[in-house]
């Protein structure tokens, strides 16, 4: 459905000259044979000439023209490390003024490491981590991997829990006749709990602070701190996207504070940073800039970042080790940094403009001959 209805403006250009084209070039190889058999010609030589505009004019110059320069395109992002899947990728470029990139695993490393937990008063923090560590075993979330890390490393046992449930952004379990819940602040306080002062005591400088909570019939009762750390290449990557005229947008499932920070190091401005967004409200944020005429691509890593990239002009993953998102990606950045980003559109730019000078070269050829 997204092919048929979203074709750049190339490709519809390129259509459109084919469908008049080829009737053109039979209909005046028709007409070469009719005139010359009215200027008195014999019916064979007649016939020749007729036959010789249609071989001269034949369209496979045009057929030909571009699909070659998009394989040679192809192949160049190959040596770059740069994974193309749909051809179209490189037209779709030309139209794009938005850059949308997701947080975890994108711009920072997703190799996350606990740097600490703080608790209530009432409530030890030996036993928080006994239920964070049960929580997390049957689960495959980057953050869950970290926790069971954290957990083998430190000799944490882990306590028999019911009801275990995973969800989008969190997940929950009961132990003792209490509801868990182990995720973003809104999905811990999805019932309006109360949010401790605690939260907030714990600072480490150097790194990107992530916070997961941990709530009890929806109190606060501990929150783990996580570190992160930017990727390599990003603050440049962001400056040069600026100066090729792009608007950088940062939008994420963490929190808002931490999103805000990362936005913020790489200078991306206050306004396009958007943090605490589920799944389906990051393709409804990218569905909303395209209704308000921005043509987006979405640079994301990872299975909740899919919608978006579905909803988007042009999707790009950046490769991981477990990346479901790159299903839906038309553009995978093989060295895991979206650094290479630059360089994709930097190529894509050269491969269009070979794409229109061997498309003009096709024509003047025909016309000539």
């Amino acid at each position: 459905e997204k092919s048929l209805s979203e074709k750049t403006a190339q490709t519809q250009r390129f259509e459109n000259l084919l469908k008049f084209f080829v009737p053109s070039v039979m209909g005046l190889s028709v007409l070469t044979f009719i005139f010359w058999i009215i200027n008195g010609l014999p019916s064979y030589e007649a016939f020749n000439r007729g036959i010789a505009v249609l071989v001269i004019s034949c369209p496979c110059a045009l057929g030909i023209a571009i699909p070659l320069a998009l394989v040679a395109g192809v192949s160049a992002a190959g040596k770059k490390g740069i994974l193309v899947r749909d051809f179209e990728a490189f037209e779709r470029v030309e139209d794009l003024d938005t850059i949308v990139f997701d947080k975890t695993g994108t711009l920072t490393t997703g190799k996350l490491d606990v740097l600490g937990m703080n608790t209530a008063s009432d409530f030890p923090a030996k036993k928080a981590w006994q239920i964070i560590n049960a929580m997390e075993e049957g689960s495959d979330h980057f953050i869950a991997h970290t926790i069971r890390t954290y957990g083998i490393t430190n000799d944490i046992s882990p306590l028999t829990l019911e009801n275990v449930r995973y969800h989008s952004n969190g997940a929950s379990c009961s132990f003792q006749n209490k509801q868990y819940c182990f995720g973003n602040m809104d999905f811990v306080k999805k019932k309006g709990g109360s949010e401790a002062s605690f939260v907030y005591d714990f600072k480490q400088d150097g790194q990107i602070i992530s916070t997961v909570f941990l709530s009890a019939n929806d109190k606060v009762v501990a929150v783990v701190h996580l570190g992160d750390s930017m990727k390599k290449g990003v603050k440049p990557l962001i400056a040069g996207l600026s100066k090729m005229g792009f608007t950088s947008f940062l939008i994420s499932g963490d929190a808002k504070k931490p999103t805000l920070a990362v936005g913020s190091f790489v200078r991306i401005r206050a306004e396009y940073i958007h943090g605490g967004l589920l799944p389906h409200e990051k393709a409804d944020f990218i569905k909303e800039l395209k209704r308000s005429g921005k043509k987006t691509a979405m640079v994301g890593d990872g299975i909740n970042d899919a919608p978006a990239m579905a909803q988007s002009n042009i999707a790009i993953a950046v490769r991981s080790g477990l990346n479901p998102g790159e299903g839906v990606a038309a553009i995978t950045l093989m060295q895991e940094t979206p650094a290479q980003l630059l360089d994709f559109l930097t190529l894509a730019k050269q491969v269009n403009r070979k794409v229109k000078q061997n498309l003009l070269f096709a024509l003047f050829y025909n016309v000539i001959s």
